[in-house]
């Protein structure tokens, strides 16, 4: 959104002289960024927890074994605003699974993954 905002911009001043379509843009950067400094705080504040639930998630599907405990990181504001439903999913036949537990099995080259919030 704010890339689609900048562009937007840009493409008014396009035929500008050079010092207005960049003041402009630098306006227009900085308002947004002002805008979301508060969400951007929240964000930088879960970083660790983010980094040491994916790491734990490597970890854990990287290791030898069919079944996997997939933990899911606190969503932020900004960034990692994917939140997928927990449960137990079981690469069975005939069976129809979500697209994230399909694309977690086969990247782990795992059977079951247990989706639990992190600790």
């Amino acid at each position: 959104m704010i890339l689609l905002a900048l562009v937007s911009v840009g493409g008014v001043f396009i035929q500008s002289p050079p010092l207005l379509s960049r003041g402009a843009l630098i306006a227009a950067t900085s308002f947004l960024f002002l805008y979301h400094v508060g969400d951007l705080a929240h964000d930088y504040a879960l970083k660790d927890e983010i980094i040491a639930t994916r790491a734990h998630n490597w970890a854990v599907g990287l290791a030898p074994g069919e079944e996997m405990d997939f933990r899911v990181a606190p969503p932020g504001r900004v960034v990692n605003g994917d939140a997928i439903p927990y449960g137990t999913y079981a690469d069975e036949e005939n069976r129809r699974l979500p697209w994230y537990a399909v694309g977690i099995l086969r990247r782990f080259h795992k059977k079951v993954v247990v989706i639990t919030p992190a600790p």
